[in-house]
């Protein structure tokens, strides 16, 4: 790591110089030289290249993402009584800020936008200036803020804008970096407020970007931002990289050997300078050993911030982080001939007029989505409860329909059988009033969400059932909706090929599977469906894991799916896919390690388990301890099988006293097994642990809980067999007798 400390000084700007060398100057005329400046000194200042963020806004007195978004939430749930300022917080700190836009915009619609007119009237600070002059060097400024304070600045400046401007779809599949001219190019990847146009037509580009998340950014945006990462240096600024569905997971992704310079403000009196991956990949660790251990983002500060730049840098094979008051170095950069002067704007924001119309059932609605998406279901679904006992007063059923099949939605989620039978129950409202209207698009919705949870409560017969109830139903095929159909086509299939590939598991039906996820995945490619193209890939991979046994052939072509799945899910910034998709390939890369003889897929498989980890940590603290259990105790397992004995031990102790906790006793028990294999060489450890077990089973002895989950779940007494004899094989040289004990109990609870 190399870290030097500095002072601001002034203006390093000259008549000559361009920005570039200008920044670069500001912070090179106050260290003294070492390899770390001597990478600064490397960077290309030809072309220019910022990607800036919020923050290169804020000292223009607009607020950051928190007190816009903040002030949005109380507004908009201002009839939700039970609402506190932790859940304020919560939803801000937890949620990406285009999932939170996104889920407001889905229930109120474009009145939203009202609250945008905070915007109004700021002015560009030192930071949009010195921004303005790197478009007029023929330089890039990428960015996510919509606001229009860099046209200002530009127009201020040098009065018309004649530079290349980028927000729209077309805008960017259209543009090449070949062919641009050598013209400054300002790229709005979240769409931009348009002055010129009133009402929400100023919002149009915003909007569009809106509803396209979850669907990750557009081909033209992806391939505009790779291109850039790929050819030019950049600096970033004011960027928090929170926008994990649509520019975070490309930056993250892309292979670039360029140099990033990242302009991180906090306060200290000194600058810090840093370039080690290792650092990077410390804080991305530390932030998430924080979450693993029951912290929210908002409890972590810059948590999420943190995070999300740090996954970035770790990524470079050339990084610096400059730390600290980041506007000295901006104003040293800046020309000193602009006379910049800003009044910020105010701090209480709108309250549109339309707020206080806003009926209890929506604010109900929005706030058990916001809970949902944040990982408090039940605080979801007593929001929904309390919606449907209020539209049963109303005489909107369709409202009421809606309700009902959120409710479902929610119960399904919590994945308990009781949870389970309630959602179903919810379906069968909403179907009964979807089926009196005659808006079979809805109903055919509701019948697949009713399918998914018989299929998840191995119902698998009933599951199919319905859904040849619904491909032979007349409007199945109704050509007037052709377009609206496609969509539930797609999901039909996939769901008939999870029931039968995931379900009912035998030969026939694994091979029907296959075929069926042939043709869904032809129509969701044709649609342009990418979410539902990652999830067939994925149901692709999984299916084929299960039927391989020996079979390497198999075990490669889901990989290959799999692997394809993740690339997509990277696409749409979907980060629980991401793990699943990088626990799979751990999982098939390990058993090809075995079949194979060879030991470079079991590190591969070590590698895809870390990187199924840290995507974890990007999720909400209540929703990611079992699933993070199970991927620490996988990569223990992998670094058992690679003879890392130090590394898995730790990894394993950690897991087996979590599970403790939680009297896991079970996976408890797994887990001690993976530590025998750690402890061949310590035998106070190897006994000790093998106590551990032989406890845990004693007490199966007399438990009746433990005693009827061996009948009800056969693999509990397969794995107690297996964990037992290896026991007694590991201790037998070291302690006989214990040994003997050991084999008493084995045949005592499993002959």
């Amino acid at each position: 790591m190399s870290c030097i400390c500095f002072t601001p000084k002034v203006s390093a700007n000259t008549k000559s110089s361009t920005v570039m060398t200008s920044l670069v100057q500001a912070i090179q005329n106050q260290v003294e030289d070492n390899a770390s400046l001597q990478k600064l000194k490397s960077m290309d200042c030809k072309r220019c290249v910022f990607f800036v963020g919020a923050g290169a806004s804020v000292d223009s007195g607009l607020p950051n993402f928190r007190e816009f978004s903040g002030h949005m939430l109380k507004q908009l749930l201002s009839k939700y009584n039970d609402l506190t300022e932790e859940d304020v917080s919560t939803f801000v700190s937890e949620l990406r800020p285009e999932v939170l836009l996104q889920t407001l915009h889905e229930v109120y619609g474009d009145k939203i936008f009202a609250f945008y007119d905070w915007f109004d009237g700021a002015e560009p600070s030192t930071n949009h200036y010195v921004l303005a002059r790197v478009l007029k060097e023929g330089g890039l400024v990428l960015t996510t803020n919509v606001d229009f304070l860099i046209e200002k600045a530009y127009e201020n400046l040098f009065g018309s804008n004649d530079f290349s401007l980028l927000t729209t779809k077309d805008d960017f599949e259209s543009f090449s970096l070949d062919d641009d001219g050598g013209k400054g190019v300002l790229i709005k990847f979240h769409g931009s407020i348009d002055p010129s146009k009133t009402g929400t037509k100023k919002y149009e580009t915003v909007r569009f970007l809106l509803d396209q998340v979850g669907q990750g950014i557009s081909t033209g945006m992806h391939d505009v931002l790779e291109d850039v990462c790929n050819k030019y240096d950049m600096v970033y600024l004011g960027y928090s990289g929170c926008d994990n569905f649509s520019v975070q997971p490309v930056l993250c992704n892309v292979d670039t050997k360029k140099t990033t310079l990242w302009l991180w403000y906090e306060w200290r009196e000194k600058l810090m300078l840093e370039d080690s991956v290792s650092t990077f990949e410390e804080e991305v660790f530390h932030v998430g050993d924080k979450v693993a251990g029951g912290q929210s983002f908002t409890d972590i500060e810059r948590g999420m911030e943190t995070l999300s730049t740090c996954e970035i840098l770790s990524r470079r094979a050339k990084a610096i982080r400059v730390r600290g008051n980041v506007s000295n170095i901006m104003t040293a950069t800046s020309d000193p001939n602009d006379d910049i002067e800003v009044e910020g704007l105010s701090k209480v924001g709108p309250i549109p007029t339309w707020v206080s119309g806003i009926s209890p059932i929506d604010c109900l609605r929005c706030a058990a989505r916001l809970y949902s998406k944040s990982g408090s279901i039940e605080q979801g679904i007593k929001c929904l409860e309390e919606a449907l006992k209020l539209s049963a007063s109303k005489s909107d059923v369709f409202v009421k329909a809606q309700i009902s099949q959120e409710l479902g939605n929610e119960y399904a989620k919590a994945g308990t059988k009781a949870k389970y039978t309630k959602a179903l129950s919810c379906y069968e409202v909403a179907l009964g009033i979807y089926d009196q209207m005659h808006n079979f698009i809805k109903k055919f919705e509701v019948q697949l969400d009713k399918v998914n949870v018989l299929r998840r409560s191995q119902q698998y017969t009933h599951a199919l059932e319905q859904l040849h109830l619904m491909e032979m139903s007349p409007d199945y095929n109704n050509e007037d909706f052709a377009e609206a159909l496609e969509k539930i086509k797609i999901r039909t299939l996939l769901m008939e090929a999870l029931t039968l590939g995931m379900g009912l598991k035998d030969i026939e039906s694994r091979e029907k599977a296959l075929e069926l996820l042939v043709d869904a995945e032809k129509l969701a490619d044709d649609g342009g469906f990418v979410g539902l193209q990652a999830a067939i890939l994925n149901a692709n991979g999984l299916i084929k894991y299960q039927m391989a046994g020996k079979s390497v052939e198999l075990l490669e072509s889901g990989a290959v799916d799999l692997e394809k799945a993740f690339r997509l899910n990277i696409y749409i910034g979907d980060a629980r896919s991401c793990f699943q998709q990088m626990r799979n390939l751990g999982l098939i890369h390990s058993k090809l390690s075995m079949l194979k003889e060879e030991p470079e897929l079991l590190e591969k498989a070590i590698e895809e388990y870390r990187k199924g980890e840290k995507f974890l940590f990007r999720l909400s603290k209540s929703s990611i301890m079992g699933e993070l259990l199970e991927i620490r105790f996988r990569l223990g397992e992998s670094l058992v099988a690679a003879e890392r004995y130090i590394e898995a031990g730790e990894i394993l102790d950690e897991v087996r006293e979590k599970r403790k906790e939680l009297e896991d006793w079970h996976n408890e028990a797994r887990t001690l097994e993976l530590l025998l294999k750690c402890s061949v060489t310590d035998t106070e450890k190897l006994i000790q642990y093998t106590h551990d077990v032989k406890a845990i089973y004693e007490d199966a002895i007399d438990n009746k809980n433990k005693k009827e989950r061996f009948k009800k779940q056969p693999i509990t007494a397969t794995n107690g067999k297996q964990i037992l004899t290896t026991a007694v094989n590991l201790v037998k040289d070291v302690d006989s007798a214990l040994s003997m004990e050991i084999e008493k109990l084995l045949v005592k609870l499993f002959s």
